[in-house]
């Protein structure tokens, strides 16, 4: 898997690890996100452009606002492949 090193490194950071863990529970969008984090919107948009970037979260458009997720095959790659290590 290419792309292993950049997933690790996304999953390297405190905070993207626990959004990670609140989007396997349920789908959030930034605000909800910011105030279960407690940190502001502007970081956790940061947050989850490295997450994205790496394939983790998805986008999805809901009127308004996006809600996020995560790609659970992306992440089960990432789980297969550090078993195979």
């Amino acid at each position: 898997m290419d792309c292993l090193p950049e997933m690790l490194k996304a999953l390297a950071d405190e905070t993207r690890f626990e959004i990670v863990r609140l989007l396997l529970t349920h789908d959030y969008c930034v605000g909800a996100l910011a105030k279960h984090l407690g940190i502001s919107e502007a970081a956790v948009s940061q947050h989850l452009q490295i997450l994205r970037k790496a394939g983790l979260a998805k986008p999805e458009k809901r009127s308004y606002w996006t809600h996020y997720s995560i790609d659970r095959d992306r992440l089960g790659q990432v789980s297969d492949a550090l078993k195979a290590v």
